[in-house]
Order: C-alpha cells, then structure tokens, then sequence
C-alpha cells in the first residue's frame, strides 16, 4: 500500500512538471520589433541632418497586426511586412506615402531602401536593417522618460 502511494505521488509530480514545462514553451515571446524606431544611421550619409532637414525618419511597427506606418524624412508612410522571427527575415511591401513636395531627395532613396530590406537584427535598442549581410539601416528604440515606445 506505501508503495503504490509513493508512486502516485511520483506520477504526480512528473505530470505537473510536464505540464509546466509545456506551458513554458507555448508562451508568446515578447515582441522585439514592435514599437518606434527613430533612425539614427543610414547606407547613403553620415549626415542625417542634412539629408532629412525636416526630421529623420521613424517607423512604427505593429508585430501583430504586420503593419508600419511612420515619417519618410517628409512624408508620412505606411504599409504591410512580413517577417521570420526564428530566421530573421523582414520584408517591406505595399508602402504608401503622402505626396508633400520636398527639396530634399533622401526621402525618395529611403523609401526606395525600404523595399530592399530582407532581413532584421535587434540588438538592445537598435534595429538594424539589411539586405543579404549589407546594413542598410540602423534605428534606435524611442523612448518617452524613459520608457520604450
């Protein structure tokens, strides 16, 4: 009779234990790439100033929904993506801009740039953006006091 108590007691143990460990896995990791971005570095320039006069531009990404909208550096975007957490993989596409005339020609390659990107790297605060292994585009992390956006 102590036996078979001792491993119903066992069995017990090593069913919730599977259980938790099951759980575990099947819970959604948080989500690095949503959020806004403000780039801080591009392919083209080591002058963003001068290349965006009218602010550099950001994006924000929603995970869930695949959606991105932001600033173009003059005209405000949006548009669809899809991506690979496991691969790594990030493809920009459908983008669409406001038509506000601007002097400045960065805006047009950065949304040019924008649908060359296939791939992705988070690391921190930066989001960088490639294609194959060229770094396209660095973005940091916006924060308000100090609490990611």
């Amino acid at each position: 009779m102590r036996n078979t108590a001792v491993y119903a007691i066992i069995l017990a143990l090593v069913l919730s234990s599977c259980a938790t460990l099951q759980r575990q896995q099947t819970e959604p990791q948080p989500d690095i790439l949503s959020g806004s971005w403000e780039m801080i570095q591009w392919m083209h320039s080591d002058d963003l100033e001068s290349d965006f006069p009218r602010g550099v531009p950001v994006l924000e990404i929603n995970s869930s929904q695949s959606e991105v909208s932001g600033f173009n550096g003059c005209n405000r975007l949006n548009g669809r993506f899809r991506f690979d957490r496991d691969a790594s993989t990030l493809q920009f596409f459908a983008l669409q801009t406001t038509k506000m005339f601007c002097l400045s020609v960065a805006e047009n390659d950065f949304s040019r740039i924008m649908t060359l990107v296939d791939r992705y790297r988070v690391t921190g605060k930066e989001l960088y953006l490639l294609k194959g292994d060229e770094l396209l585009m660095v973005f940091q992390r916006k924060t308000i006091n100090g609490v990611p956006q």
